[in-house]
């Protein structure tokens, strides 16, 4: 029985500790925190420190979640810079390699003077068709691959101003904010204050939402990119006879 016992005033001692020293618990057994634990404006006003703490926590994650999103996003944009430079290369020698193909069968198809060498090979009517035939279908590849690299780049850059917008706000809202908790603790928050915390607040759910964005990163490798694309059904693909004889 005395056992149990000091566990009971253990326990109290604690949750006293707890109710004095923890300004957000306090809220959120009181009810002044909404169901999804956001701060509602009532619980700002009752619990202005406990709010400005909460958010120096929640603000300085962001912060660092941001940063190293920053970093990421730059490594990956270089990376699909370089993926882009690379298709585009083969993209143009695949097309030039197919031009060579094609004045090779113009001049030997009048007169059947086959076989024909194309690259330090020769080729017979058949298999030049059959090469060039798979040359087009590698081109059309590289085009589409660069073009998802373009799109890639774009978002990217996109992501990057954004990115910066919210580190700056959210670096803003540290720097202010331990002055304002400050104030809070003696009583003396003005109006401007404490829209000051209204806007906190509603930094809180932009960081969110841009963290929730961030999570699904646009940036593949070559082979993502490659085999993110459907295989042509049969019949598909570019008519080489059409390339060679236009």
């Amino acid at each position: 029985m005395k056992i149990k016992l000091l566990l009971l005033v253990a326990i109290a001692a604690g949750a006293f500790y707890a109710w004095r020293d923890m300004p957000g618990l306090r809220n959120k057994l009181t009810g002044t925190v909404d169901k999804y634990g956001g701060w509602t404006e009532s619980a700002r006003k009752d619990d202005p420190v406990g709010f400005i703490e909460y958010a120096e926590a929640e603000l300085a994650k962001d912060l660092a979640a941001f940063e190293q999103s920053r970093a990421d996003l730059a490594a990956g944009k270089k990376s699909a810079e370089e993926g882009l430079i690379q298709n585009r290369t083969m993209h143009t020698a695949a097309v030039e390699l197919a031009s060579e193909i094609k004045i090779e069968f113009q001049v030997a198809e009048p007169t059947s003077s086959y076989p024909v060498k194309v690259s330090g090979k020769s080729y017979t009517r058949e298999e030049l068709i059959e090469q060039v035939r798979l040359i087009l279908l590698e081109r059309d590849s590289y085009a589409a691959i660069t073009k998802e690299y373009e799109e890639v780049i774009d978002l990217v850059k996109a992501q990057q101003g954004e990115v910066l917008t919210q580190i700056t706000e959210t670096k803003a809202a540290l720097t202010m904010l331990p002055a304002k908790k400050e104030l809070a603790r003696i009583q003396k928050l003005t109006g401007e204050a404490d829209e000051l915390l209204s806007q906190v607040r509603t930094l809180l759910g932009e960081n969110q939402d841009m963290r929730d964005t961030l999570g699904d990163s646009p940036v593949r490798s070559v082979s993502e990119l490659t085999n993110a694309k459907a295989a042509p059904a049969a019949g598909d693909g570019p008519n080489p006879m059409a390339f060679l004889q236009d």
